[in-house]
């Protein structure tokens, strides 16, 4: 196994720009022909870029032609996971747990839907992992080759035991409200974040890959019981099961800038929202300093580059028109980016506008 150099000998800017003059858009491009495109370190760069943007967009793991296709990604990650153990234990521990969930699926040892909890459990995370991955790139030594490593051995992960009654992860106390930060382990940024950070904090204790699933899943089934679904599972707020929904909801609307903009006046509702067409100027202005993004395709870029490229810079909002959502993909990705947490605002009524509505219910 090769060895980081002690300082950075190149800027993460010039490789990205390399691979992308030769990459482009990749349309028609396989990532196995893309990879005999690269230099050695412009691979790691481009496996690194696709892994940060299928955990920041909608897709499964991460690109599944990087998974499944003809390059073996896996592995690729497994080996840059090892290295990154000397930067950031966790941001190493989360790359190689990701790795052996897609080798499983490589390996057809384990099946996954389209979507799944690894970019949940990410989400948290990505902001501290970034300057790991630059780093991995900026350090990585002038010659060396991905193809030259040997296979790395999964990061092993001490996994905790539930409780057998009452809250099954108590030791875990995840915050929501201020004034819980100085008492919990993970406090959500925002209110929409709770379970999302919940997920990384049970991670970070332990808890199996069926716990996390199974959290994930009562949580998406709670509807009008989130407060009391997230206290069965972790010391929620330090106050349990008290923060009954009423409550929940006033926290909401307290500390949420984006809920009040866009007039969520609950916490059972939806992340897609409808407004006619001509507020989307309106709103973007007013929610841009809270992680908004506004889509509007050009002649050099379509709706689907363009919003693929917008969701790989994990957005809270995407506003977009309805107008320009035309093809079946167009449809898919929308209805995506809703499932994984994205807020998405639609302006207008064309009728594709339905089509998103009806596959979001």
């Amino acid at each position: 196994m090769t060895t980081l150099e002690a300082t950075s000998v190149r800027e993460q800017s010039d490789v990205r720009a390399a691979v992308d003059e030769k990459l482009g858009r990749g349309e028609g491009t396989t990532p196995g022909e893309a990879w005999k495109r690269l230099s050695g370190v412009e691979r790691v760069e481009w496996i690194l870029g696709e892994f940060w943007y299928g955990l920041s967009g909608p897709y499964h793991l991460w690109i599944q032609g990087q998974v499944m296709g003809d390059l073996d990604a896996p592995r690729y990650v497994a080996i840059l996971a090892e290295l990154a153990q000397a930067l950031d234990p966790e941001t190493a521990a989360l790359m190689s747990w990701t790795a052996e969930q897609a080798r499983g699926v490589r390996a057809e040892e384990r099946g996954e839907a389209l979507m799944s909890i690894v970019p949940l459990v990410w989400d948290q995370a990505l902001e501290e992992a970034a300057p790991v991955f630059k780093a991995l790139v900026e350090r990585w030594p002038s010659g060396a080759e991905l193809d030259d490593q040997q296979a790395a051995t999964p990061l092993a992960r001490a996994l905790a035991v539930p409780a057998a009654s009452g809250c099954r992860f108590p030791e875990v106390s995840v915050g929501f409200t201020e004034g819980a930060a100085a008492s919990c382990d993970l406090v959500a940024p925002a209110p929409g974040l709770a379970k999302e950070t919940a997920l990384l904090a049970l991670w970070r204790h332990g808890a199996a890959d069926k716990e996390l699933e199974a959290f994930h899943s009562a949580l998406g089934e709670a509807r009008d019981r989130v407060p009391e679904v997230l206290a069965e599972w972790v010391n929620f707020d330090g106050m349990g099961a008290a923060l009954d929904n009423e409550r929940f909801d006033a926290f909401r609307r307290s500390l949420d800038p984006i809920a009040a903009i866009l007039g969520i006046e609950s916490s059972r509702g939806t992340i897609l929202h409808r407004v006619e067409a001509e507020r989307l100027a309106d709103l973007y202005d007013q929610l841009r300093p809270y992680g908004a993004v506004r889509i509007e395709p050009d002649e050099e870029a379509s709706f689907l580059v363009k919003f693929r490229s917008a969701l790989r810079m994990g957005p809270t909002v995407a506003l977009l028109d309805s107008a320009d959502i035309e093809t079946d993909e167009d449809v898919t990705l929308t209805v995506n980016a809703v499932w994984t947490g994205t807020i998405v605002v639609m302006g207008g009524d064309a009728p594709s506008a339905q089509r998103v509505v009806d596959a979001t219910n």
